[in-house]
């Protein structure tokens, strides 16, 4: 076993010695292959993790490059914005990008089922302004029916 080990690390000189003397070569290839085997699928797991680490890295400087290049388009084709936006933009010192998904970022979609029930609540008390404004106008056609049948 131990000369498995020091073949998998790369000491090929006991080798030659060893496996001419032993009754278990099987033994010995099954260690050294195995060994091996786990050595390679250890370091190819840090490979990956590094890499990993790295391309999360890109990926954030990516939106930040992708941000920065939407607010130099801006700021080149600024003479081109209507009168009011150029106004407007004057009065503020920073341009702010800022994106939610709903589907992760909880407060966004807790925010979004408020602006839902708001619109809700909203649309109920027009339907109950309307309702009350056809109501009247109903007591009114009542009333005008009642005043010329009256006056015939």
């Amino acid at each position: 076993m131990v000369d498995s080990y020091r073949l998998a690390l790369g000491d090929f000189e006991i080798a030659l010695s060893f496996i001419d003397n032993t009754e278990y070569i099987i033994v010995f290839w099954f260690v050294f292959f195995i060994g091996t085997l786990v050595a390679l699928l250890i370091i190819l797991n840090m490979v990956i993790a590094v890499m990993g680490t790295a391309f999360t890295r890109v990926a954030e400087q990516e939106d930040a490059e992708i941000l920065r290049a939407k607010l130099a388009l801006i700021y080149d084709n600024f003479h081109h914005f209507p009168g009011y936006i150029v106004e407007e933009m004057h009065n503020h010192k920073y341009l702010i990008s800022v994106d939610v998904d709903p589907e992760i970022d909880p407060i966004e979609k807790e925010s979004m089922e408020k602006r839902l029930g708001d619109r809700i609540g909203s649309l109920e008390k027009n339907m109950g302004l309307i309702v009350e404004s056809l109501n009247r106008n109903s007591l009114n056609l009542d009333t005008l029916y009642d005043r010329l049948s009256s006056n015939e």
